[in-house]
């Protein structure tokens, strides 16, 4: 059961000052510009600290993890989550990626991967600048043309370990198709099963990913 005066586990660790923006910002030239600089450090921080790779290091206990019937609920070691979907029906998401890397958060590691799947003109760099950043999605058009395609900012679940070493494998550059089922919320559950945080997205896509395909 929800409390109204709890936040949101995006807004707890990551706010932003217009929510309204959602996993979707797209930026002017100045924006640009400090969206490079910031993508630069980023590479910088990345070369010297080896820990922020694409791999998932806080990877749950696959074989202790308890799963209900239907991935509603999930326990392990003592703690609990439930999750609630969007669709009755898969989805799937097809394209190059773009960017891959892991989500850290102690208090939802079901959550284990971010994978912005892109499309069209979207996965051209010469035609469509791209970032991601605590969890949410930018992109800018470097012409006056509205871009043709898709992307997708996929926040995976993985069904089992075996999905779990898949999403391990794919890097940036990858085409890949993933499909899985969109959750809607994920709700972190204290010792009396009611809700002291949740994780749900604004825009982009959460996934409980029970398929994954690459060509590279």
């Amino acid at each position: 059961m929800s409390n109204p005066d709890q936040q949101p586990i995006e807004t707890i660790i990551h706010p932003e000052p217009n929510p309204r923006i959602g996993c979707l910002a797209r930026i002017g030239p100045i924006g640009a510009l400090a969206l490079l600089l910031l993508v630069f450090i980023g590479g910088l921080v990345l070369l010297q600290n080896p820990s922020l790779s694409p791999v998932s290091t806080g990877r749950l206990d696959f074989k202790n993890l308890q799963v209900a019937p239907g991935f509603m609920h999930y326990e392990d070691s003592g703690r609990a989550w439930d999750i609630s979907y969007e669709k009755a029906y898969p989805s799937r998401f097809m394209g190059k990626v773009s960017h891959v890397s892991a989500i850290r958060l102690k208090e939802i590691p079901l959550l284990t991967h971010d994978i912005l799947v892109t499309s069209g003109d979207f996965a051209d760099p010469a035609l469509v600048r791209t970032s991601v950043t605590n969890h949410h999605f930018t992109w800018v058009a470097l012409s006056d043309t509205y871009p043709e395609g898709a992307i997708n900012l996929l926040h995976t679940v993985p069904k089992d370990e075996g999905i779990f070493n898949q999403l391990q494998a794919i890097r940036t550059g990858d085409d890949v198709e993933i499909s899985g089922w969109e959750i809607l919320r994920i709700d972190a559950l204290n010792s009396d099963d009611e809700t002291y945080l949740w994780w749900q997205d604004a825009g982009c896509n959460t996934l409980l990913v029970d398929s994954v395909s690459i060509v590279r």
